[in-house]
């Protein structure tokens, strides 16, 4: 300490703290700081990452109530200084307090934090959305958050709890992203079709989780920057995709029907899904592949000549007909290199020579 009282450290020019600050290696720990002195209250503001919410699995102090949490939000998006962020993370913190029953957050209080990474982030945006009201849901219905287009963010990650129904704005493109992960809401069939065909012009990575469409419905999915497919869309009645550069595809669920375009795919992941060689059609897709994971239905592997990697999970069937027929369909083997068999209780690899 000098004579006056101030310590050296807060004497230095903001540029050489707020290098200190962006060394403590956690956004929140910057913000932490703001308990030293006035000083160093708003030093956290202009820094490049702002993570809002999680907190130590050995955290001395319960997680707080909803509603401190949401006002700790917006008073840190209000208090951003920084002009644009390469990371924005926000998720309430474990266990966090939703209070009385029917409590959550209703759309009109998330829509400013997708404004805000719509306009300021430029790298990673991780938000995972609370609950909506329960009194939208008693009467089955969704409530409609609406999703801006980030121009600048290259990673989305959007997980949603609760009964959402998300609605991408029509206008407006997410310029530069490559990478799109929506886990868990409802979203009307051409909406989606919109938004991975038009509106992402540089997506190579796209995760659908436990989405639904808000009506059993085609869906169409053309893109020619996507690389990585993993599907899992509740509703879909007939599914297309086209897309010359995809490597890897998963499919989760049961899709009456199907047509894939895609010559230069690698990788298929066909873990659950009923399989119909009349109506899951694999257009423009050569006979061999690096990686296949078949479940379920075997016969899918009859479409290709020669696997890589062979991974089989064997589900024998009761009855003579049904026990037939898998035999038939695990008959004859496409050449491989790596076979692996599992069951509920066994997993056996071989490498042949």
């Amino acid at each position: 300490m000098d004579h006056g009282g101030e310590d050296r450290i807060s004497c230095l020019p903001d540029e050489l703290l707020h290098a200190i600050l962006a060394r403590l290696g956690s956004p929140s720990s910057a913000v932490r700081t703001g308990v030293l002195s006035r000083r160093w209250r708003h030093l956290w503001a202009p820094l490049p990452e702002l993570v809002l919410g999680g907190y130590p699995l050995d955290a001395p102090l319960p997680p707080p109530p909803l509603a401190a949490f949401l006002d700790a939000v917006d008073g840190a998006l209000a208090a951003c200084a920084a002009p644009t962020l390469e990371l924005l993370y926000i998720s309430p913190p474990p266990g966090v307090d939703y209070g009385r029953a029917g409590g959550g957050v209703p759309a009109g209080r998330l829509e400013p934090w997708l404004r805000f990474a719509s306009e300021r982030v430029v790298g990673t945006v991780l938000l995972l959305v609370p609950p909506p009201p329960d009194a939208a849901a008693g009467r089955g219905e969704a409530a409609v958050l609406d999703l801006p287009a980030c121009e600048g963010a290259t990673t989305f990650d959007l997980s949603l709890e609760g009964d959402w129904r998300l609605r991408p704005s029509p206008a407006g493109v997410f310029r530069v992203l490559t990478d799109l992960r929506i886990l868990s809401c409802r979203i009307e069939a051409s909406e989606l079709a919109a938004l991975v065909s038009t509106q992402c012009p540089c997506l190579t990575d796209l995760t659908l989780t436990s989405v639904a469409l808000e009506n059993v419905s085609d869906l169409s999915i053309r893109s020619d920057s996507l690389r990585s497919l993993s599907f899992s869309v509740r509703n879909t009645q007939r599914l297309e995709i086209v897309a010359p550069r995809l490597e890897k595809l998963s499919v989760s669920g049961t899709i009456p029907e199907a047509r894939i375009s895609a010559p230069k795919l690698a990788e298929v992941e066909w873990p659950h899904t009923f399989y119909n060689p009349q109506r899951h059609q694999f257009d423009d897709v050569g006979r061999r592949l690096r990686v296949l994971e078949l479940g379920l239905n075997a016969s899918l592997m009859q479409r290709f000549d020669e696997v890589d990697e062979l991974k089989l999970a064997m589900f024998i069937p009761q009855g003579i007909a049904a026990y037939q027929k898998f035999l038939n369909e695990t008959n004859n083997l496409p050449k491989c290199k790596i076979l692996t068999v599992s069951s509920g209780w066994v997993t056996m690899a071989w490498y042949p020579a």
